[in-house]
């Protein structure tokens, strides 16, 4: 079935959002809101420079040299990785998590054209929370949490988990295919890698708009699925039709609370902005 967003309307006090679908839609595999820092990593073409020799002989007696090549690049919203880097020079500058992680994604191999892309959360190698704390005011959440939200994911110090929430594949010609979640989940098991969790399995939107924001509301509350000392973020909607594939992402209240308080600090750095 066809998918149509109307509106997507920011709303201000706690940077969430509302979606407005009018039709019936099937919206499947709400993943868990990560904000930590997203990353992608792809075997893909790039032009090679062939010499004088090599044209003329592609020319002359067919074609022998091949101009372009499948390379692995890693890189960010904002940071590209150099293939020959050995640390990063992006927000982590120093750091090496990045690069080892695109190592290990090379080691394990991707198909020609395949783009992974993924969340990496928990710690960088120097025992740095990837996402900052959160300062805690509130009496309810403090007694539950402590002085600050820590967001580790269950992690341990100096480690961190790669989870993946997106699958492309690249023709020769440039057209990018998106794969299917079950496909991604048959191929992150594939590959070895852990796919992002799903909060709700598949279901059919029946156009009733408060129901859905209900739903993500309930979904985006309480404690992480994958570390009970830290809240869930919130909610990715993600819905598969005949317009192609698109995700919605709705904050959890206390979330967007305890993102806010830290905003207004002066020295405050968005990881997912710069990084």
């Amino acid at each position: 079935m066809k998918s149509r967003i109307v509106k997507i309307e920011e709303i201000e006090t706690n940077d969430r959002y509302d979606l407005t679908v009018p039709e019936t839609n099937n919206f499947f595999a709400n993943g868990i809101l990560i904000h930590n820092t997203s990353a992608r990593t792809g075997r893909l073409p790039e032009e090679k420079k062939l010499t004088w020799f090599q044209k003329t002989w592609n020319r002359v007696f067919g074609e022998k040299f091949k101009s372009s090549r499948y390379v692995y690049v890693s890189g960010s919203r904002r940071v590209v990785l150099s293939t020959k880097a050995t640390t990063d020079t992006g927000y982590y500058s120093g750091t090496q998590f990045r690069i080892l992680i695109h190592n290990q994604i090379k080691d394990i191999g991707l198909s020609k054209g395949e783009t992974l892309y993924y969340e990496i959360v928990g710690y960088t190698e120097n025992s740095a929370l990837i996402m900052g704390s959160h300062g805690i005011e509130d009496k309810k959440l403090k007694k539950q949490y402590g002085n600050k939200m820590s967001y580790k994911y269950g992690c341990s110090p100096a480690t961190h988990k790669v989870l993946i929430y997106r699958i492309t594949q690249t023709s020769p010609d440039g057209r990018v295919i998106e794969i299917p979640w079950c496909q991604l989940i048959a191929r992150c098991k594939e590959l070895g890698l852990e796919a992002v969790p799903t909060l709700k399995e598949q279901f059919v939107y029946d156009g009733n708009t408060d129901e859905l924001l209900e739903l993500c509301n309930k979904l985006s509350q309480g404690s992480s699925t994958l570390d009970t000392e830290h809240i869930k973020e919130g909610v990715v909607l993600r819905t598969e039709g005949t317009n192609g594939t698109n995700a919605y992402k709705y904050k959890g209240f206390w979330f967007a609370e305890l993102e806010g308080i830290r905003k207004n600090c002066s020295d405050y750095v968005d990881p997912e902005e710069i990084a």
